[in-house]
């Protein structure tokens, strides 16, 4: 069971600009309990794909899947799972387009937070769940541990993650099912990111091939070549063209 994601129009769009995190308030908090409008998951899941959308027009496909079997091919108890985002490229897109793509998409991705709005969210998830038999002050002490640890999300993310949580469970959650919570919260932009870099590593062979051709019989043992041929394999997205390169490594 499908459902296809429609790309929104780009009117308007900044392609690199995040959403603003910060609440009205110049906290920087954004949690319901301080009556700050929060920016949701799904808005900058949208705002990711409408800044996308300048540079890529119609050529990347989203859609969602219901996955209602294991790895093995056996079927899941309960039914459907949840469902995982699936993107793709489509063939033709430039390398340099695909490298403003990439540049885009690794900033939703790799966005991180402050430790101490973390911390809020994580109190406010203690208000609306019950502790075993912990006091105050050990609760405390679990949200601070927590907070290092959850600080590589988003932060949309993790207020998204512990309201779902609060809906679902009863008790203070382990890190474990919060990362599991942002995990699935951040499948969507992570599968764009993958198919970014994917579509990139098709798009560059004929690019690092002619290259390749043209350059291998002078720069087979050169230090600055090996070293770009590897970052080159590595990520074709994020490697700086040859001459540019070539000439920093000197």
């Amino acid at each position: 069971m499908n459902e296809l994601a429609t790309l929104p129009s780009a009117s308007g769009t900044t392609g690199s600009a995040l959403p603003d995190r910060r609440a009205s308030s110049g906290t920087g908090l954004q949690h319901g309990e301080t009556g700050a409008a929060a920016i949701s998951v799904e808005a900058t899941d949208g705002s990711l794909v409408a800044a996308l959308h300048p540079l890529l027009k119609h050529s990347m496909n989203l859609k969602r899947c219901l996955t209602t079997t294991r790895g093995d091919g056996s079927s899941r108890e309960g039914g459907a799972d949840l469902a995982r985002w699936e993107c793709s490229i489509s063939a033709g897109v430039s390398v340099e387009t695909l490298r403003a793509a990439y540049r885009v998409a690794a900033e939703y991705v790799n966005a991180g937070s402050q430790q101490g709005d973390i911390l809020q969210a994580l109190y406010a998830l203690d208000r609306r769940t019950a502790s075993r038999a912990e006091d105050s002050a050990d609760v405390k002490n679990k949200a601070m541990a927590y907070a290092t640890e959850l600080t590589r999300y988003p932060l949309e993310v993790v207020i998204d993650a512990c309201k779902q949580i609060a809906r679902e469970q009863t008790f203070f959650p382990a890190l474990a099912e919060i990362v599991k919570a942002c995990d699935r919260l951040m499948d969507k932009r992570r599968a764009i990111l993958t198919a970014i870099e994917i579509a990139g590593r098709k798009a560059a062979k004929p690019e690092q091939t002619a290259g390749a051709n043209d350059e291998l019989a002078t720069l087979r043992d050169d230090p600055a070549w090996i070293e770009w041929m590897r970052q080159v394999n590595d990520n074709p997205l994020t490697v700086k063209p040859w001459e540019q390169f070539q000439r920093e490594y000197r």
